[in-house]
């Protein structure tokens, strides 16, 4: 009976309920993100629709096809279809426009169509020539019935509008059959500026995968390699194909901790509860045993009943925020579908909560009985964080695979190892003698209560080594991001190429042209080619008239000199320290091989007839206004790009946002555990207040007394954190070799964790300062 009133007693208590609410809010946020990325991201057959239209597959022959040509011959009368449907795609200019645009040819409307797009107004192409185009593409020419396509300058008549289903901010042009051919270019001059189109073949038939294998056989295709045809049947099972456990992990691991959270918030709420009900029910004659099965069993209600209210309001804040995202999204929203991942997330939060709570033996007074640091203990631990460190960066140079699941394990392990390692540099520091004052009587203090401030520090060193694990390893990876993302050319460098050996020559007046847009820059000649090494490797060069180029632009020395002048050739290194067979170059250009002298074991040929071959000129000592004329030369000019090679950096990724709102947090969570160490240091040391009363000390000498307390024990945490951090950072460079800039990361990261843990700190202990002085001895 009692079990049955104690159920009803905890159930109609308002302050239980409190107790779950961390539980709460955590899930709640879980569900309305998950369920608005559920909304977003279109549903398995949405997918396919935006892929193929109503066709049943999709051929890519391989083709591309120049502007102004006639799209290739492929025997499709051979692979029994019903229906089927030639396209062309590529990216266009349009005059009067700064960004390129998407253009579409087939015969329209089409099965490619059907799903994909949708008519507003006008009408369908019906000959070359005439076109539709998307809303926002026709508001950027200024509602015209007629735009021009560049080079050429070709007029294409606007016929009609029509939405984009799945793109509705896009800009595309979709034209009839036969208009790309009629463009008024020949073969030269669409090569001179990139103008080909990736040639498609949409088709329908009842028996996808036999059209599939004749595909392949008529193309050569590999039939395990089926990527030359693609049916409607081979995406969906791709789609529906369920989940890995390593992709659960991936796209949902930071729910589960988010979860996990809550969770471990609502179990040390609920240990407090149990704190108060057990002491009078255990002194009335209740086993304990069933005492705390029955506070479990209780707890898991509760936590259940809240987790299902937390499902099911975050599913309908969802629901009717639906009408919202659709407004402001490009793609249509899938259908509403059932939350499973959301549900098992919220069961198993519910089941950790009631798992984790912890069902004292006995009411035990409010305050805390803290005991000696157990030294042996204390440097088992430390060898077991030590052993724990060199596991972790011998898995991480030997065995471990580059995923995020790898990183998190780093990040865990680090985490533990900084842990484990704490409460021995307390006891050292607790340990060593000080003078008389405020550092004795705190370092007797902690030598007195040390495992409780272990304890503390430990969860705080674990949390500062993930926390900076984290934000640093992102700030690593932005900063090699930053130190990479250039176009394969420093600055004040310009390179272009006269004689492609993969494209046709440019005409003398663009070569003219360019020369003159980059008045007075030095103008170097220069061959560029690839060539394999000895084991069989391309190695990419560049190849001047005479040693004097090679040092206008790079500074020799005289070993170097003489390297060039008798041997003909310097490897590329991008050292400081280079050798006298190596030339030092700019970091951008650290894709080079070798550095050449012609007529020193390399001649190039009188015409650029090998494709790796090509001949231009290399610009130096360029303005940053001529660094940007040469890099938008080739699209003012409507030419290919790759003629041009000019330095652009890309924008500097900054570090997220989440940075500051993780310093933030943290201060917030330090001033909260570090006020309540301090309360509980004061209600711990009631003997010691009295004792200094009656010796006429004042409040402010006890206050700095504990402020020392805490400050040791938040230094140690910080250190041992610092040095988790640091251990996760190096296993991680070695797991992400190459793809992590360590010297040029925001090491500022780890600075702002160990201020928020400072000011954290003093703020804790200065907001529980008050304690009262009316304390009584009792032996």
């Amino acid at each position: 009976m009692w079990v049955w009133n104690l159920a009803a007693l905890m159930l109609r208590s308002r302050k239980s309920w409190l107790r779950m609410v961390p539980m709460a809010v955590a899930l709640l946020i879980m569900t309305v993100s998950l369920g608005v990325n559920r909304s977003i991201n279109l549903s398995p057959e949405q997918s396919v629709t935006s892929t193929l239209g109503a066709a049943d597959g999709l051929v890519s022959p391989g083709f591309s096809v120049l502007a102004g040509s006639s799209s290739p011959t492929v025997p499709i009368n051979r692979w029994k279809v019903r229906q089927i449907n030639p396209y062309l795609e590529t990216q266009v200019s349009v005059k009067g426009l700064p960004e390129e645009v998407l253009y579409q040819e087939s015969s329209m409307p089409g099965i490619n169509t059907k799903g994909r797009y949708a008519l507003i107004s006008g009408k369908w192409p019906t000959k070359p020539s005439e076109i539709v185009v998307t809303p926002s593409l026709r508001q950027g020419i200024g509602g015209k019935n007629k735009l021009v396509l560049e080079p050429g300058n070709y007029d294409l008549t606007i016929v009609g509008t029509v939405g984009a289903t799945f793109d509705k901010s896009s800009r595309e042009i979709l034209a009839r059959s036969g208009t790309w051919q009629a463009w008024p270019l020949t073969q030269k001059q669409a090569k001179i500026s990139g103008l080909s189109g990736n040639y498609l073949i949409f088709f329908t038939s009842s028996d996808s995968a036999g059209t599939c294998s004749k595909v392949n056989d008529d193309l050569g295709s590999d039939p395990l390699d089926s990527d030359a045809c693609t049916t409607r049947e081979q995406l969906l099972s791709k789609e529906f194909a369920p989940l890995s456990g390593k992709k659960i992990v991936e796209q949902y691991l930071a729910w589960f901790l988010v979860a996990g959270l809550g969770a471990g918030l609502a179990a040390a709420a609920a240990t407090t509860s149990a704190r108060r009900i057990i002491a009078p029910l255990t002194a009335m004659g209740v086993p304990r045993r069933k005492l705390a099965l029955s506070l479990r069993v209780v707890t898991l209600f509760m936590s259940m009943a809240t987790a299902a209210a937390s499902l099911v309001t975050g599913e309908l804040l969802v629901i009717a925020i639906r009408p919202l995202l659709a407004r402001f999204s490009d793609n249509p929203l899938s259908p509403v579908s059932s939350p499973t991942m959301s549900a098992v997330t919220c069961l198993g939060a519910a089941i950790v909560t009631a798992v984790v709570m912890v069902t004292p033996s006995s009411q035990r007074e409010r305050k805390v009985h803290g005991k000696r640091i157990n030294v042996k203990m204390a440097r088992l631990l430390a060898w077991s964080g030590a052993i724990v460190a060199c596991a972790l960066l011998v898995w991480a140079s030997v065995a471990a695979k580059v995923s995020l699941i790898s990183v998190a394990i780093v990040s865990a392990l680090s985490s533990l190892a900084a842990g484990l390692v704490t409460p021995w540099l307390l006891a050292l520091v607790s340990g060593r003698d000080v003078s008389p004052g405020r550092r004795l009587a705190a370092s007797r203090a902690l030598r007195s209560r040390g495992s409780w401030h272990g304890l503390f520090a430990g969860l705080t060193a674990g949390l500062v080594a993930a926390t900076a694990t984290g934000l640093l390893i992102v700030a690593s990876l932005f900063a090699q991001m930053n130190a990479t993302s250039s176009t394969g050319i420093p600055h004040g460098m310009a390179y272009f190429l006269a004689e492609p050996g993969f494209s046709p020559s440019l005409p003398g007046n663009l070569v003219k042209q360019f020369d003159d847009d980059l008045h007075g820059a030095r103008k170097v000649p220069m061959t560029y080619g690839s060539s394999d090494d000895r084991a069989g490797n391309s190695v990419a060069w560049w190849a001047f008239h005479n040693v004097d180029d090679v040092a206008s632009i790079f500074p020799l020395t005289d070993r170097q000199r003489r390297q060039l002048q008798t041997a003909g050739s310097l490897r590329v290194t991008t050292d400081e320290q280079a050798s006298s067979t190596e030339i030092t170059v700019p970091r951008d250009l650290g894709w080079l091989g070798q550095i050449k002298v012609i007529g020193h074991g390399y001649t190039p040929p009188a015409k650029s007839s090998d494709s790796s071959v090509s001949r231009g000129f290399l610009y130096v000592g360029l303005s940053p206004n001529q660094e940007d004329t040469a890099y938008h030369w080739a699209t003012t000019h409507h030419i290919d790009p790759s003629y041009v090679m000019a330095p652009r950096m890309a924008p500097k990724v900054p570090l997220p946002a989440a940075t500051l709102v993780a310093t933030g947090l943290f201060t917030m969570m330090t001033v909260i555990m570090a006020g309540s160490l301090a309360r509980d240091e004061r209600l711990a040391q009631r003997r010691l207040t009295a004792h200094l009363r009656r010796l006429g000390l004042t409040p402010r000498w006890v206050d700095g007394v504990i402020f020392f307390e805490v400050a040791m024990t938040c230094v140690v945490a910080v250190i041992a954190g610092t040095i988790g951090s640091l251990l996760a950072l190096l296993a991680t460079s070695r797991i992400m070799s190459g793809t992590m800039d360590l010297v040029h990361s925001g090491w500022w990261v780890v600075a702002a964790l160990v201020g928020s843990v400072m000011v954290g700190s003093t703020l804790g202990a200065t907001i529980h300062r008050p304690y009262s002085w009316n304390t009584t001895i009792s032996d």
